[in-house]
């Protein structure tokens, strides 16, 4: 009876033992399905307190299972947090709010809504913005439909979203852990990419062009749109990065936050070539460093000449002198150094020209057109443009290819070689029994110089409704020829910094992306400037303008450095005085780039006249 009793006893702790460790073991399978959210924040410029938070339950699908938390931010850093656990792995996090723009220093008077898809059993982190926002279809598709693992699709969406930004980092990744208030690589890569879609943009705006990229790279990851692309390019050029380091760092002062931002202006494209600053090369020469090579080696202050290299020697012709319309240069100047220089002939067979061009053809010199200056007898007498065409092969006998070329007499011209031609485009001419200077709106080419055929008798290349375009400058770049800047003769004095291409003298297309009066890398082109000499080198494109230099990879997006060393001028010739120099031609030598300029006025032991510099 007692061992009955004592097995009964056993059979019933037995039983006690297995439904105790039954019900531990349902309560830790149950706990294990639950998840704690860390403390995160809201970011885009950080969201205001207050704003709403809303984390939803997703299914297997990305689906939402109609239940959801609510909380709110709990300061101005764009901090929230959420109490308890959640029952589920797999969440989206979407904020909605008012929050502080870094590019204009100013809270918003709209709410964005960002978002974040999270899986919580590899959380790196509950942070939203910008970066999560776009990953987040992306994710989505290449789970559903190429089978990806979550890892794995987000991995791959937020190396493609950084390609798109020109970004190529091995080693960031998740996005929900980037945070502006930190400063790691990825954390400087979260302002670079907010601060740029921000720019120029109102939160509509954002919000809509936050919604196209989306739907663009939802299926490949690649941002097929140009004209996305564009607007993105145009936002990192025009992004003032200082600003909004300065704009940032103010707002956490405000807080009481001491904030040391990473740098995040190497993740901008400043210069629209493609490569972020981070990646950028440098400048292919340094325009802070000038060097005299020469001072006043015409003797005189002479400007309108033009220079080219020829048989590894600097040669430079034409030009009169500031002191009268009359007082031509009629030597042909050379320099095997660019410090020495001589005259290799005392006078042209032609009249002396300025406002003509000089190009190099054939292993031949060649000079078109300008305006020369007869003396006042005769018929012919007084100044005049001219469209005769002379070449040389030694810089010493010259010879004349033709007398009157079929394009009209004309000055401020440009000319290029191209497609084994050479080309005429725009200008201006007069004659005594002209109007004065008459528009030259056409584009003319010869193979051999003596027979000039039309290309096209009025381009699309003109300011406003006129369509010419005068005392430019023109090179041949990625096998077009290209048109920088220039000015047109109407009563407001239109200048202008927009640039055309062509790829074949013919159809003529705009490639810069603003006018000048809106654009501020154009800014210097507005002064009533008309002359932006320019080359090309080490495949970039140079142009010049007096104190400042531009650069483009592409023709369309400009970035600049000042022209230090030196006060050049900031106006015309006829506005040069003191000590300020005015650029007149620049071109490439000795794999370095030369400025040939005038000193307008003399002041003390420096003498006005004709100076030669080049950059390291």
């Amino acid at each position: 009876m007692i061992k009955s009793i004592q097995s009964a006893k056993l059979i019933v702790i037995f039983v006690l033992i297995v439904l105790i460790s039954t019900a531990c073991d349902s309560e830790k399978s149950d706990n294990s399905n639950e998840y704690t959210m860390p403390v995160s924040f809201i970011q885009k410029g950080p969201f205001i307190s207050g704003s709403s938070v809303t984390i939803q339950i997703l299914d297997e699908d990305f689906n939402p299972t109609g239940k959801s938390y609510y909380i709110q931010t709990e300061d101005d850093f764009g901090k929230y947090s959420m109490k308890g656990k959640i029952d589920a792995s797999v969440i989206e996090v979407i904020a909605r709010g008012y929050y502080f723009n870094e590019v204009t220093g100013y809270l918003t008077n709209s709410e964005l809504t960002l978002r974040s898809l999270v899986d919580l059993k590899t959380l790196e982190g509950g942070n939203v913005n910008i970066l999560t926002t776009l990953t987040k279809e992306r994710i989505i598709y290449l789970v559903k439909n190429d089978g990806k693992s979550f890892a794995d699709a987000k991995k791959q969406s937020e190396t493609e979203l950084l390609a798109i930004f020109g970004i190529d980092e091995d080693d960031v990744n998740g996005f929900e852990s980037m945070d502006m208030q930190k400063k790691s690589k990825k954390d400087a890569i979260l302002i670079a990419i907010s601060a740029i879609l921000q720019n120029n943009s109102s939160v509509a705006e954002l919000s809509q062009l936050i919604s196209k990229i989306n739907i663009d790279i939802k299926e490949d990851g690649i941002l097929d749109d140009v004209s996305i692309q564009n607007t993105i390019t145009k936002k990192s050029v025009d992004l003032n990065i200082e600003k909004a380091r300065e704009n940032i760092e103010a707002y956490y002062d405000e807080l009481s936050v001491k904030l040391e931002l990473p740098d995040f202006e190497l993740y901008v494209d400043s210069d629209g070539d493609g490569e972020i600053n981070k990646y950028e090369t440098g400048w292919d020469f340094d325009p802070t460093k000038l060097v005299l090579k020469s001072s006043n080696f015409l003797n005189a202050d002479i400007y309108g000449y033009k220079t080219v290299v020829f048989k590894d020697k600097i040669w430079l012709i034409g030009g009169r002198e500031s002191s009268s319309w009359s007082a031509m240069n009629y030597d042909v100047w050379c320099s095997d150094d660019g410090e020495n220089w001589s005259i290799a002939a005392e006078s042209l067979d032609f009249l002396g020209r300025y406002g003509h061009t000089l190009v190099v053809f054939d292993d031949k010199m060649w000079v078109i057109g300008g305006w020369e200056y007869l003396d006042n007898t005769g018929d012919d007498g007084g100044e005049r443009t001219e469209n005769d065409v002379w070449y040389t092969e030694d810089g010493i006998n010259w010879v004349c290819a033709t007398q009157s070329a079929s394009f009209s007499r004309r000055v401020a011209h440009t000319s290029v070689v191209f497609d084994n031609k050479m080309w005429v485009i725009g200008g201006v001419y007069n004659g005594r029994d002209e109007d004065y200077f008459i528009r030259a709106t056409d584009v003319w080419y010869s193979e051999d110089g003596a027979n000039w055929i039309e290309a096209n008798d009025s381009p699309a290349i003109g300011i406003s409704d006129s369509n010419l375009r005068i005392s430019h400058s023109s090179i041949v770049f990625d096998d077009k020829i290209w048109i920088i800047g220039g000015g047109c003769l109407d009563e407001d004095k239109n200048t202008s910094f927009d640039t055309f291409s062509s790829s074949d003298g013919i159809d003529w297309m705009k490639t810069s992306s603003e006018e000048c009066d809106s654009y501020e890398l154009y800014d210097f082109a507005c002064s009533g400037i008309e002359y932006t000499p320019s080359l090309v080198f080490n495949d970039n494109i140079y142009a010049f303008q007096n104190n400042k230099v531009f650069r483009s990879a592409g023709g369309e997006y400009w970035s600049s450095t000042p022209l230090s060393g030196l006060p050049f001028c900031e106006s015309s010739s006829s506005m040069a005085t003191d000590l300020q120099y005015e650029i007149l031609t620049v071109f490439k030598f000795k794999d370095k780039v030369w400025i040939t300029a005038r000193l307008a006025q003399s002041n003390g032991d420096v003498e006005k006249g004709s100076y030669l510099f080049s950059m390291p």
